[in-house]
């Protein structure tokens, strides 16, 4: 586990460096001679995606990616909220935020990467929950449609929202999703 970022940083916010940490681990994990599995989730599938493009994974699983471009006052607010949680599971509430200028980033990043889901060759599962408030469901889909071979699978959760991972009413769902397809129980091949 890594931080691509220090949200407690403003100015650690070089779309640059957050991909290049990204591929280090990656190239750590290839050289290893394991299985590599990659799991992302929002602009994190993005990433996911870019890096599967590039290096030999065995398996691609993508939670809320954002291919689309985001709302970028729309998000911050939700990712404010969504840091207070993720942060204070015990309920307590601190306010932390995104910084301002690592929005610039996050939409670089999207920019710059989102295409590479069309040359990723490994199998591919996508996730996303139908009441997403942050990433449209259409991005998924579009990603979806983009992927050139035919193993890949789409999962569409009903009453999901960005936080598909932690959210009571998906988070076991998705996490046994993630599993299973990793094991290789769920069938991509159309």
């Amino acid at each position: 586990v890594f931080d691509l970022y220090d949200l407690f940083d403003e100015t650690d916010c070089d779309p640059k460096q957050w991909l290049l940490r990204a591929q280090r681990q990656v190239e750590a994990a290839c050289a290893s001679k394991r299985p590599v599995y990659l799991l992302g989730f929002s602009m994190g599938g993005v990433i996911a995606s870019y890096l599967a493009s590039l290096y030999p994974v065995t398996k691609l699983a993508l939670a809320a990616p954002a291919f689309t471009y985001l709302d970028m006052s729309k998000t911050a607010d939700y990712l404010r909220k969504g840091t207070k949680y993720l942060f204070h599971s015990d309920g307590k509430q601190q306010d932390v935020s995104v910084p301002k200028p690592f929005y610039p980033a996050f939409v670089e990043i999207i920019r710059n990467c989102r295409d590479s889901i069309a040359h990723v060759d490994c199998p591919i599962l996508f996730l996303h929950g139908d009441q997403d408030e942050v990433i449209p469901l259409k991005s998924s889909i579009h990603a979806y449609e983009k992927v050139s071979h035919k193993d890949k699978r789409l999962f569409i959760l009903h009453e999901g929202h960005h936080h598909l991972l932690s959210e009571p009413k998906t988070a076991n769902e998705c996490c046994q999703l993630i599993f299973l397809f990793f094991k290789g129980e769920i069938v991509t091949k159309q």
